[in-house]
């Protein structure tokens, strides 16, 4: 068997050292430059506040030492960094750079980029003479030589970029115009054959101007109400309703007399000839009328007033004496 445990002895501690009081109080601590001595409450741990800086109520945080020397101060009049951004901007004295000549700054009321210049409209095609000389001789009444050279101006624009085809349609319309004009013409007055012989006479069927009238012509188809410039004469022979059976010359000089003038002079005239120069039988059927000048013809000299026996029925004789 083991033998028992023996008792040792036991030890006492011997006591540890007292260490004296702290002190009742520390001195202030001496006054910092350009600012008045601040006060401390005695055992509180921590930093003076920075040189410069105004007092506060709230002690700088442990760890973060303040700013080493050398770092100037922010200059006045500059709002500090922005958050997140530390220190403070640099100010900047000296002038500013000149921008770069390729981006000249921008001015008030410029526009951002200038507008780009509007293409110019292409020039029109030429214009065809040949189109041109087609109107000018068709104006001017040349019949065949419009057509031909409109047809060529035709042809030889639809293998060209030229203009005047409307010139050439003109032209040709008016050659066209005029052939029709001298048709008419040609065939309404001058191929009709003449109607009286070498003495004045009526002789055969045609047509004359009623200012040509004269002394024994007899009318086919005379109006009283309607006269035209051009009445059909016939030899008195043939079957007509009037007959011309004197002719004088209305008084006055240059001037127009005025149509009341004229009127009055005729009728005198041709009622005291018709006494004498119609049959008494024929008289009594008869109806007087008489062809006047107006103002228009009396300025070119014809002033000749036409006496003319309107018959009841077409009559295949003379009514004269």
């Amino acid at each position: 068997m083991p033998p028992p445990p023996t008792e040792q002895p036991a030890h006492h501690a011997s006591p540890q050292p007292s260490y004296p009081p702290p002190p009742p109080s520390y001195p202030p601590p001496p006054p910092y430059p350009g600012g008045a001595a601040q006060q401390y409450a005695p055992g509180t741990a921590g930093y003076p506040p920075q040189q410069g800086a105004g007092p506060t109520s709230y002690p700088p945080q442990l760890g973060y030492p303040s700013a080493p020397p050398g770092y100037p101060s922010p200059q006045p009049g500059y709002p500090p960094g922005q958050p997140g951004h530390p220190g403070v901007r640099p100010s900047f004295d000296g002038p500013l750079p000149e921008a770069p000549p390729d981006n000249p700054p921008l001015q008030w009321g410029a526009p951002l980029s200038a507008a780009a210049p509007a293409p110019s409209a292409p020039a029109p095609p030429p214009l065809s003479k040949l189109a041109v000389a087609t109107l000018v001789v068709g104006v001017i009444g040349g019949v065949g030589l419009s057509l031909l050279l409109g047809l060529v101006a035709l042809l030889r624009l639809r293998r060209t970029r030229k203009r005047g085809a409307a010139l050439a349609v003109i032209g040709m319309i008016a050659g066209t115009a005029w052939g029709a004009l001298g048709a008419y013409v040609y065939l309404d007055v001058l191929s009709k054959p003449v109607a009286r012989d070498a003495k004045g006479v009526v002789v055969r069927r045609g047509e004359v101007l009623v200012t040509t009238l004269r002394t024994g012509d007899c009318i086919e188809a005379f109006s009283t109400t309607n006269v035209e410039k051009v009445v059909t004469v016939v030899p008195c022979t043939a079957n007509h309703d009037a007959e011309v059976y004197y002719t004088l010359t209305a008084s006055g000089g240059k001037t127009y007399p005025g149509d009341k003038a004229v009127t009055d002079e005729a009728t005198a005239q041709c009622v005291a000839k018709a006494k004498t120069a119609i049959r008494p039988a024929d008289l009594k059927t008869a109806k007087i009328a008489f062809l006047k000048p107006v103002a228009a013809s009396w300025t070119t000299g014809q002033k000749q007033v036409t006496c003319v026996a309107k018959l009841p029925a077409p009559l295949g004789r003379s009514v004269r004496t």
